[in-house]
């Protein structure tokens, strides 16, 4: 079995980061559109804060961006670890 390279995996990392940033600021900018006071008729009753206000969105939402915002964090310190050992590395040279 061939061993991953290092590189393969921050690049790895890299895209998760970015797709999971890009992705959570396209969500913001979707919901920042919805309704300032609960809509009961669609199941929006869990408060966002987006952009300074709050808006109202499902439970199933709430936990995707709960989920989203965790492998944002998640592969953003293992994205900056990376960029911070390879550093130290080729100081090293």
């Amino acid at each position: 079995m061939r061993d991953i390279s290092p590189k393969l995996i921050f690049l790895i990392v890299a895209t998760i980061f970015l797709g999971s940033v890009l992705y959570n600021s396209l969500l913001d900018d979707r919901f920042v559109q919805y309704a300032k006071s609960p809509d009961f008729q669609s199941d929006r009753v869990v408060p966002y804060h987006v952009k300074g206000t709050y808006v109202y969105v499902t439970a199933e939402q709430s936990k995707f961006v709960y989920w989203l915002r965790v492998v944002e964090i998640g592969s953003g310190i293992l994205f900056f670890a990376g960029c911070f050992l390879a550093q130290r590395r080729n100081q090293g040279r």
